[in-house]
């Protein structure tokens, strides 16, 4: 059952109100987050992942055009641009970088001991969202594992597809309507279904939908993490549901809570015990304590070098802090996480 105190205003308790009180965003706004970089990354940041020592970023510059670039985080500047992909997902596993281009209908391998591309693996035209872990490779596609779609109108199914970073082969799971992203954890893989408003929770071991999840319509960013799984909805045209993240309970495989954080929750990961979720359209991030369920804070992110609103979202903890994208400025940011408060 989804917590009714944060669907009915009447019947919150004192420590919920609070909770919520703590996502408004004041006359003075909210706190400001420690951001020690701001780097330029030459384009549209869509996705960010932590490994072999560097920071990666998949960077959309147009519909035929795009990379991945390189951070080195000890100076915080980009020292390698890999052209050659449109940068839709980005994951780092299995020793490599794999980037989705939804346009393109290919993952790019990278091997980050070159920085080369090393090998493009054949998809559906319309994968976006992409995880490492369980033994494989997860994409997310929109298409259901056909073309991107059909005259004018897009092919309403979703799949999730495997590929073996062994062999490079891949294999097509069917799931929901319009899948968006996909995560890894709890012995099992996760993909939103932004269409039809569920979560396909998939075996590894089998490569079979396990349960079907009912959440909050319009699902799209997702994360495993405090032993539940976390998503975060686009925004609906119901307004109780707008700006709000759902809590899955992996033993029921059902929704147990629905918490309210700031507009366009989109990007999810657990960072220190908290789940933070970006707020693309407030240019906040949102901190939640997953023992309870309970806001920590909302932080603010500051106005970029181009004077831009930076509409943070997507993000990931490693080599020495936080590292945000900032799609609208055009910059990843480094967060101090040692001078937030736990």
């Amino acid at each position: 059952m989804i917590h009714a105190r944060l669907l009915m205003p009447a019947a919150l308790t004192a420590m919920a109100a609070v909770a919520l009180a703590s996502s408004v965003v004041s006359a003075a706004g909210p706190p400001i987050l420690p951001i020690t970089a701001r780097i330029p990354v030459d384009g549209r940041p869509t996705a960010i992942a932590i490994g072999d020592s560097a920071v990666w970023v998949a960077v959309f510059t147009g519909y035929t055009t795009g990379g991945v670039v390189r951070i080195n985080p000890a100076t915080a500047k980009v020292t390698t641009r890999i052209p050659g992909t449109n940068g839709s997902g980005l994951a780092f596993g299995d020793h490599a970088v794999w980037v989705t281009d939804e346009n393109s209908g290919l993952v790019t391998r990278i091997d980050p001991r070159t920085n080369t591309i090393v090998a493009r693996i054949h998809v559906p035209q319309s994968s976006f969202g992409i995880a490492a872990g369980a033994g494989a490779v997860w994409v997310a596609d929109w298409s259901g594992g056909g073309p991107f779609g059909r005259g004018n109108r897009i092919c309403c199914h979703g799949s999730v597809v495997r590929i073996d970073p062994r062999t490079n082969r891949t294999r097509i799971i069917p799931v929901g309507s319009e899948t968006q992203r996909v995560a890894v954890g709890l012995g099992s893989v996760w993909a939103t279904n932004t269409a039809d408003g569920t979560v396909s929770r998939i075996d590894p071991r089998t490569n079979r939908v396990v349960n079907t999840i009912h959440v909050a319509i319009c699902p799209i960013g997702i994360t495993v993490g405090g032993g539940a799984v976390w998503v975060g909805h686009c925004n609906p045209t119901d307004p109780s549901l707008q700006g709000t993240v759902t809590r899955i309970d992996p033993r029921s495989n059902r929704q147990v809570a629905l918490i309210r954080v700031g507009n366009e929750p989109n990007g999810l990961a657990l960072i220190r015990g908290l789940i933070w979720v970006t707020n693309q359209a407030d240019d906040t991030i949102t901190r939640i304590d997953p023992r309870d369920d309970r806001i920590v804070d909302t932080l603010a992110e500051p106005t970029g070098p181009q004077h831009f609103a930076p509409g943070p979202d997507a993000l990931a903890i490693g080599a020495g802090g936080v590292w945000v994208s900032n799609n609208r400025d055009g910059t990843v940011a480094r967060i101090d996480v040692n001078k937030l408060r736990p």
